[in-house]
């Protein structure tokens, strides 16, 4: 399946192109809204693609030579004036989401202990309650189900106790299901103020970050990219656990 997300960004250069040949379904994000493309339907600048492993879509732009096949796995922000970078680059980009996405299944359980360990005896049954519900949220990003992850998540933020006790780790799962939904121009913002905060023994500061980088990309946001790009280098350089995808980035 591939996916099309509309940012609205303007890109020098052709405006569109045309869809002639596809494998799977293409979905498009307009406003809000998904929208369901076929062969011969229109993308358009600034939109990002996602094109699953075995699928693949060929592209032509009206009234001129621009004529490409892409093949999956990618994920790329379009610019219709250069698709050969965008399908270089949309393989990394590609790697580095999945392996983010992946990672909820698998990593957070880990962390989410870290992160409530050592809280005062009085707000330890609090500190339980609150690890057995993000385990549950975690369970159901991995299904999917974000309705259900996300009423989880605003009954924690709606306690004031849980919201002082955990309110990172519950801002970074609200983010992490805008990011799986490929809403990442709201994702970014919340994982960049996640980075940027104060808390030092915040536990995924470097998951933020990582996650951050990937949404300015994927929204064209080039200057906040490359200031990520360097505190990731700066902070983690080569002890990141996203280092080699991360530095792959042009």
């Amino acid at each position: 399946m591939a996916l099309v997300i509309f940012t609205g960004e303007a890109i020098a250069g052709p405006e569109c192109v045309r869809v002639d040949i596809m494998v799977g379904s293409i979905t498009v994000m307009r406003a809000g809204k998904l929208e369901k493309i076929d062969a011969h339907d229109t993308i358009r600048n600034g939109d990002i693609i996602k094109i699953e492993e075995r699928g693949f879509v060929e592209l032509s732009a009206e009234e001129s030579t621009i004529k490409m096949r892409i093949t999956g796995p990618k994920i790329f922000r379009l610019n219709v004036a250069d698709l050969k970078k965008n399908s270089r680059s949309g393989e990394t980009l590609f790697r580095l989401y999945d392996k983010i996405t992946k990672d909820t299944g698998t990593y957070y359980p880990r962390t989410v202990v870290t992160a409530i360990r050592g809280v005062p005896r009085n707000r330890e049954e609090a500190a339980r309650e609150g690890k057995k519900k993000i385990e549950e949220v975690i369970k159901l990003i991995k299904e999917k189900n974000f309705d259900d992850a996300s009423a989880i998540l605003d009954d924690l933020e709606s306690s004031r106790r849980m919201k002082r006790l955990m309110g990172e780790i519950i801002s970074f799962y609200q983010a992490e299901i805008l990011f799986q939904k490929m809403e990442f121009d709201k994702a970014l913002v919340i994982f960049k103020e996640l980075y940027d905060g104060s808390i030092p023994d915040y536990h995924y500061r470097e998951m933020s970050l990582a996650r951050a980088l990937l949404c300015a990309e994927l929204t064209g946001q080039s200057k906040i990219k490359e200031e990520l790009m360097e505190e990731y280098r700066k902070r983690y350089g080569r002890e990141g656990e996203y280092r080699s995808l991360i530095f792959e980035i042009r």
